[in-house]
């Protein structure tokens, strides 16, 4: 990301020549609501107009308008620290933008960000408490972030407005025009802010264009017809009142919860034909049926010809099959994938192919000399699979994984979605089996997914058709409708044992430390201990060794003890390391700092000031911590000992400090989390759970010698 100054980029900076007429009559007061009366910012008035300019409605906007007037009342100095700075574009769905972002970064990368000419104008005034009006005083700047595609950067554009003299009390008026806005056809009226009142209106050619709006939880708009000489000849609208703060909940799930709409353009190619098919009679929305037919697959005329044929590729790709699968016993087309996945996911590197998607690299995949190489690129992974499924000769079908934080779908009508990942998969005596090609060099093995691809509804849409279909006027294609694995509290678990030896002489402690993960930890942590693989959608706290949270702690040499190939993918592994930091003194007295002994996963602020949505953890899991401090001489403890336990239906944390020797101390943390689903006036909960989990991550043992 780049962040240039209003000087640096004037061919950017039109917008700033615009001028913004404001109405000549006399400002209306809007009092604040009394159930908005302690927040510290409060959006009187909002009108959102979007307006789709020419039909072509793509997935990231490029031909949508966007007109917007907001009225926000600053009630304290937090406010005005909260909203002195705009951030344009604004996100509609600011869950699905944020999760592209990297988790660590999502505080310095704004996003959606727009096209060259993005920023159309923006005009902002103070009204003060008094009802005087006063010019906002602000500077500009812009953050971009650039991509290279056929040897040309592509640029994208943030615009930050920061108003220098608002106070408690003013509102601060804001109207702005976007176009080329790159974010999903997806809208929803809540914000970060509560909102007294909230207006969307969308408008389009209906004339000429047949557009579709998928309603959610409750979003109920009206349509009606426009005169307007810009060709907008229907609108839809929707309008709120009293809409909390609920966008930016920790682990929350918007989608599930919150009125939203998502739109698309139906490209009048569906629907009810005449009886010759040659006129589309009545036109109906589309079906995923319909919508994933150009992603199915068909067999070629002579399945036997294509293997027998001796180019590169497909004798490369049989010489690297066969003798996987050779000796394997049963018949069970899934049983041979099953080998050649988790040979690729165990032991192939893996290459990025940035020079190739950006136009650097002419050169074909070369699927057979990257075999020789055991390397899996980027470009031509799905390919290979494809390859290799064929060999294998069974039949197969491919998906895509939508992330449920983001992603509901429902299989009788189809609407836009966002952040998904291509998948293969099998179906064998009514059992279906996922493969993913990997995207790094660590890979997840045969029916392996992350925990937001589990429980997940999917669609499987078939890849080895017979080819006579393909010639039909009406395809009839059998696709499986399906939910992905769910994994257990039983099966979800991580247990880190460590032996401690604290050395009072030397003044540090040493290490050694065996972690047993299984399940989902295994899915999210494995990749971490073996190959530094980050999942980065995700808390960087699953990615966190054993070593890294202790302070001053040197790096160990990991020794992988085991690393299972079927489900629960346990893996263990141990670990020595020192650090000469956390053992401090003050004449007879001694203090062991335990911070980050005790890397439970946990959020922070689930409640924040209330809350609305439900909280949705990762996933349910058992998680221990046990260590074993075994001192040079022995030793009584001076700090407090106090146990403490939380049991709930939710979850159990419990931890425990015990002299089991005169020279040994035990500590124990044990965190069991029984729910995935917690309502929100229920949440206080899962915060005195975490909260009691950061306090002991924090804790300090204090001691004297014997």
């Amino acid at each position: 990301m780049t962040l240039l100054t209003v000087s640096g980029v004037s061919q950017n900076l039109k917008y700033r020549q615009r001028t913004f007429d404001w109405p000549s009559t006399q400002v209306q007061k809007i009092p604040v609501n009394e159930e908005f009366k302690n927040e510290d910012v409060v959006i009187l008035d909002e009108s959102l107009e979007l307006f789709i300019l020419d039909g072509k409605m793509r997935t990231n906007w490029n031909n949508v308008y966007f007109k917007k007037h907001m009225r926000i009342k600053v009630l304290n100095m937090e406010g005005v620290q909260k909203i002195s700075t705009i951030n344009l574009p604004e996100s509609l769905n600011p869950v699905a933008d944020q999760i592209r972002v990297s988790y660590t970064k999502r505080n310095q990368i704004h996003r959606p960000k727009g096209d060259f000419d993005c920023m159309d104008y923006f005009a902002a005034r103070i009204i003060k408490p008094n009802g005087t009006i006063v010019a906002a005083d602000f500077n500009d700047s812009i953050s971009t972030e650039t991509e290279i595609y056929n040897l040309r950067p592509y640029t994208s554009y943030a615009f930050h407005f920061k108003i220098k003299n608002l106070e408690p009390g003013d509102e601060l008026e804001i109207n702005y025009g976007l176009r080329e806005v790159e974010t999903a056809n997806i809208v929803y009226f809540h914000g970060i802010y509560p909102k007294q009142s909230c207006k969307v209106e969308i408008k389009y050619n209906g004339d000429k264009f047949k557009y579709y709006f998928i309603e959610h939880n409750g979003a109920k708009g009206t349509r009606s017809e426009v005169n307007s000489k810009f060709n907008f000849s229907e609108m839809n609208r929707w309008e709120y009142s009293n809409l909390p703060a609920a966008m930016d909940e920790i682990g929350g799930r918007p989608h599930e919860q919150l009125p939203h709409v998502s739109f698309y353009q139906h490209q009048l190619d569906y629907g009810i034909f005449n009886e010759s098919r040659t006129i589309l009679q009545t036109y109906l929305p589309y079906t995923w049926d319909f919508v994933n037919l150009y992603l199915v697959k068909y067999l070629p005329e002579s399945k036997e010809d294509r293997l027998s044929r001796t180019d590169k590729i497909t004798l490369a790709v049989r010489d690297f099959v066969l003798p996987l699968i050779q000796d394997v016993k049963d018949s069970s087309p899934v049983v041979k994938m099953g080998r050649v996945h988790n040979h690729i996911a165990r032991s192939f590197n893996y290459q990025r192919d940035d020079d190739f998607l950006q136009g650097g690299d002419f050169r074909l995949p070369r699927i057979d000399e990257f075999l020789k190489k055991n390397t899996l690129r980027q470009v031509s992974r799905v390919d290979l699979y494809d390859r290799i499924l064929a060999r294998i000769d069974c039949d197969f079908y491919g998906t895509f994984l939508f992330d449920k934080r983001v992603n509901s779908i429902n299989y009788d009508s189809y609407e836009p979605s966002v952040l998904s990942s291509y998948c293969h998969a099998v179906v064998n005596q009514n059992s279906i089996y996922y493969f993913m090609p990997k995207s790094h060099r660590f890979g997840y093995y045969m029916d392996e997914l992350p925990f937001y691809f589990e429980d997940m509804k999917m669609i499987l849409i078939p890849q080895t058709v017979p080819y006579m279909v393909f010639y039909d006027n009406v395809k009839k294609i059998s696709y499986v409708f399906h939910k992905t694995p769910y994994s257990t509290v039983a099966n979800n678990s991580r247990n880190t044992t460590v032996m401690c030896s604290v050395s009072t002489d030397s003044m540090q402690v040493r290490f050694n430390a065996t972690v047993k993960l299984s399940g989902q930890f295994s899915t999210m942590t494995r990749g971490s201990y073996l190959y530094d693989f980050v999942d980065t959608t995700a808390t960087p706290q699953y990615a966190e060794k054993v070593y890294d949270v202790i302070p001053g702690a040197t790096k160990g040499k990991i020794i992988t003890l085991r690393e299972d190939s079927v489900f629960p993918y346990k893996a263990d592994f141990n670990t020595e390391f020192v650090s000469k930091t956390i053992l401090t003194s003050s004449g007879e007295a001694y203090e062991l700092d335990l911070k980050g002994f005790f890397n439970h996963i946990h959020d922070t602020k689930v409640v924040q000031q209330g809350r609305d949505l439900d909280y949705f953890p990762d996933f349910v899991h058992q998680d221990r911590y046990k260590y074993f401090l075994k001192f040079d001489s022995p030793v009584a403890i001076t700090s407090n000992t106090d146990s403490s336990e939380i049991n709930t239906e939710i979850g159990v944390y419990r931890y425990s400090v015990a002299q089991v020797q005169p020279d040994v101390i035990m500590l124990e943390s044990a965190f069991v989390l029984k729910s995935d689903n917690v309502p929100g006036n229920e949440v206080l909960v899962v915060e005195k759970i975490y909260k009691e989990i950061a306090k002991r991550n924090n804790s300090k043992l204090q001691f004297r010698k014997l």
